[in-house]
């Protein structure tokens, strides 16, 4: 059995498209899922399902849990949470975090998100905390806190301006 069919996803997914094989790792090594990070997908005003089409190509060798559209409650479960995705380019990180791929309201930057995404992330974040006995998300501002960007494990400017000081 191993745990690695049991398809855990949030109650909040409106859709569920998998990221291809190939595109993340089976389980997550023995480790407890901890942590959230989000990233941004650079894809303007774009659907959660639109944004995890992404990931079903296998030549992609990336992935995200979850997708967050532009609208109020577009969010696409795009690997389930048994599973570690590659999105953080830190497999430690990865293997403790559910991450997610969020939609800008523009292409330029500082890529903002708009009111309904971000209460869609907020609304997430809430749901993977209270299914996975994580007490509180502390924003430390770099990578040891529990709730972390993208950037703080590679150079990139992936995401902004969601946390920023």
């Amino acid at each position: 059995i191993g745990g690695y069919n049991m398809a855990i996803k949030s109650k909040l997914a409106t859709s569920d498209l998998q990221a291809a094989k190939g595109n993340y790792s089976k389980g997550r090594s023995g480790k407890k899922i901890g942590k959230i990070t989000i990233h941004h997908a650079v894809i303007e005003k774009a659907s959660a399902k639109t944004i995890a089409k992404v990931f079903t190509k296998s030549s992609r060798k990336a992935s995200a849990n979850y997708c967050v559209g532009y609208t109020r409650g577009d969010i696409c479960c795009s690997l389930y949470e048994e599973n570690r995705a590659w999105t953080s380019s830190n497999g430690d990180n990865d293997r403790v975090a559910i991450t997610m791929e969020v939609a800008n309201s523009s292409v330029k930057y500082p890529y903002p998100v708009s009111d309904d995404t971000l209460a869609n992330i907020i609304d997430l974040c809430v749901d993977i905390c209270q299914r996975n006995g994580i007490a509180k998300l502390n924003y430390t501002y770099d990578s040891s806190g529990n709730l972390t960007r993208h950037n703080m494990f590679t150079s990139t400017v992936c995401p902004r301006p969601i946390f920023t000081k």
